[in-house]
């Protein structure tokens, strides 16, 4: 992957979930699919995973900026050095979920979360999450 094309995917990573989030925060209401297996419903969370921290605003966010510039730094990495061409997708997937969650923590203090899957029907997640999840997993390998 090119520099460019990693800049544009994390790009479109960030704009997929910021386009996800506003139609999500317009919906009200419940709904399942696949035998009840997927919920989608807009929640809020204050905190980091699970709402761990809810209460502590300027802690969420200083962390969360924190590890934004740690992503960042790995970003750079990658661009920079033609040996980890190889993690640039991660890289970009990396950066395009920790910028989502990070816009939304700073701008409106919560992030919005609106999908579930069973057997974990009550942990909410968003794309921004699967993004990270994704990104860290192919990071390392």
């Amino acid at each position: 992957m090119n520099c460019p094309v990693t800049f544009l995917t994390a790009a479109a990573g960030f704009a997929a979930d910021r386009l996800i989030k506003t139609v999500a925060s317009r919906k009200e209401g419940r709904r399942t699919f696949f035998k009840d297996k997927v919920t989608f419903r807009k929640t809020t969370n204050k905190g980091f995973a699970l709402n761990k921290c809810e209460g502590k605003r300027g802690l969420v966010v200083a962390v969360s900026i924190a590890a934004f510039l740690a992503v960042v730094f790995l970003f750079g990495i990658t661009l920079r050095d033609e040996e980890y061409r190889n993690k640039r997708p991660a890289a970009a997937l990396l950066l395009g979920g920790s910028l989502g969650n990070l816009y939304e923590r700073i701008r409106y203090g919560s992030v919005i979360d609106y999908i579930s899957v069973a057997p974990f029907k009550k942990i909410f997640f968003n794309l921004a999450d699967v993004l990270i999840a994704i990104g860290a997993l192919l990071y390392m390998f």
